[in-house]
């Protein structure tokens, strides 16, 4: 008896040691959660009413989690449409510093080219000021390209924080070549006080030029960054369209942006294409061509009456018409043969050209397609007024099928003819070409003017009433087939019926014959 009175008071001392430690647990649970969560909970020394705090605690935090993840969304999306504000402003402006450098440079190369050899690349008093004004150009723009990679790299990854995706580090992304690339673009320039003069051998002649020409050339290479404007004042890249985009996996909105507008308006790239691409290219094969065809003439023999004469001609390129002449010409594949470039340099830029025209060809072709595509509202007018035209002309071949008709039926019956009189057989004959041409109006208009699906309905319907009228053959035959199982059995019960009697008759013989020899 004393064992199990000690057992028992162990057994509730181990009860109410659990309990207070249960209840201890419990409201360090409670202090825990409402230092992070700022949530105010009434304690109870009960253990059960602490429980139930517990799972009205969890319910409490799941909901005030989910409104913390809304509202984490909400800024994520604020902050996202304030870096793609101002890498729209930063693309924008790094567009204009970057062709306001181009066309300074053209300006610098046009006052300080000169026709005479010798002192032809001669710097004036506004050719220092000019570069002065393009560094600085240019010196601002590498800045901002700094700025905008690293702004476009907050922008993906402020995204991908958006999209719950890992986030690499700013060397292993394609913000940081990008940003190489750009900078390396952006960077050619001829800075103030330095210039050199250098010499190339061509195939027919020696071509000289100087180092701020050869720069601008390659700074007619800015116009590549007027592309990226598209992304921003497209309709095809706001940031709701770029949201759904990466949601459906596509990881390109530039790309997507100029699919759309060549899928949906492309003489919105077409024509500033033209424009954009016969300008650029075309001051860069004047400044090799210029010099080149003015140092080197062009000589040639005829005969005028008997006697030689050496004429000289230059391919005259002083005018920045006539090298985008050339440029348009080889962008279309005209090429009438008036210009021609014959620099190493001018022939690799005609070759760009040639590439690149038979790229803008191809958006010309689209663009006319769309141009004569009609829309729904005029695919439907179109087809209406098409039905109405063909119900007339079915008129018109339905009246001449009549007319001629009750003609043919009045002089058969006025002048009382044979059926072989040869004008009642014309017109007979007139009859059935009318009523040939009807049928044939009618096929054409049921079979043109329908669609596929409702063609392909009218046959479905006409092969279904095929197909009943097989089955009530095949019901008729099978019908039929049980009639004559039916007749045969009865004739094979006749048959043995038959052969039964004759049977009988032959045994009443026998047996007649028999007792009439009985009797005897």
């Amino acid at each position: 008896m004393a064992n199990t009175k000690t057992a028992v008071i162990d057994a509730s001392r181990g009860k109410n040691i659990f309990h207070r430690n249960s209840v201890a647990s419990i409201r360090l649970i409670e202090d825990f959660v409402i230092k992070h969560t700022n949530i105010d909970i009434y304690s109870s020394s009960d253990s059960d009413n602490s429980v139930d705090d517990t799972i009205s605690l969890k319910s409490n935090s799941a909901s005030k989690k989910k409104e913390l993840r809304i509202k984490t969304l909400q800024s994520k999306k604020t902050r996202c449409e304030d870096l793609e504000y101002k890498l729209k402003i930063l693309d924008t402006t790094i567009a204009f510093l970057a062709i306001s450098g181009v066309v300074l440079a053209i300006q610098d190369f046009e006052s300080n080219y000169s026709d005479n050899k010798d002192e032809r690349y001669l710097q004036s008093s506004l050719t220092n000021k000019f570069r002065i004004y393009i560094s600085f150009t240019t010196i601002i723009s590498i800045i901002l390209a700094v700025v905008r990679s690293i702004t476009s790299y907050n922008l993906k990854r402020e995204r991908k924080m958006f999209l719950e995706d890992k986030i690499k580090s700013y060397f292993f992304t394609s913000s940081f070549p990008l940003l190489v690339v750009e900078i390396l673009l952006v960077s050619v320039h001829c800075p103030p006080y330095l210039d050199h003069e250098f010499e190339f051998k061509q195939l027919s002649g020696v071509l000289y030029v100087n180092f701020s020409s050869i720069c601008l050339s390659i700074m007619t290479l800015r116009v590549i960054l007027l592309l990226r404007l598209i992304s921003h004042y497209s309709k095809w890249a706001t940031v709701d369209v770029q949201i759904i985009c990466r949601e459906n996996d596509v990881n390109r909105p530039l790309n997507f942006a100029l699919k759309a507008i060549l899928k949906d308006m492309p003489q919105l790239l077409l024509l500033p294409g033209f424009a954009i691409s016969t300008v650029a290219l075309g001051v860069a094969l004047q400044v090799y061509e210029r010099p080149f065809n003015e140092d080197n003439y062009m000589s040639s023999t005829t005969n005028c009456g008997g006697e030689s004469e050496i004429t000289t001609s230059t391919l005259d390129y002083t005018f920045l018409y006539n090298a985008e002449w050339l440029v348009l010409l080889t962008m279309t594949t005209v090429g009438f043969g008036d210009f021609y470039p014959r620099t190493h340099m001018g022939r690799l830029i005609a070759i760009i050209a040639a590439i690149w025209g038979t790229f803008l060809i191809s958006l010309m072709i689209i663009m006319f397609n769309n141009f004569v595509s009609f829309s729904r509202g005029e695919e439907k007018c179109y087809k209406l007024l098409k039905k109405i035209i063909e119900s007339r002309e079915l008129r018109e071949y339905a009246k001449k099928f009549i007319k001629a008709s009750i003609e043919a039926h009045l002089y058969k019956k006025n002048h009382k003819l044979s059926p072989n009189d040869p004008l009642l057989a014309m017109r007979i004959a007139q009859i059935n070409h009318y009523k040939k041409m009807y049928k044939e109006k009618v096929l054409d208009v049921k079979f043109r003017n329908n669609d596929i699906r409702e063609v392909l309905i009218e046959l479905n319907q006409s092969f279904s009433m095929d197909l009943e009228k097989l089955k009530k053959i095949v019901a008729n035959a099978q019908e039929m087939e049980n009639q004559l199982d039916v007749l045969l059995e009865s004739q094979k019960k006749t048959l043995e019926v038959l052969l039964s009697c004759s049977k009988f008759s032959r045994d009443v013989e026998n047996m007649m014959v028999f007792s009439q020899g009985g009797l005897r």
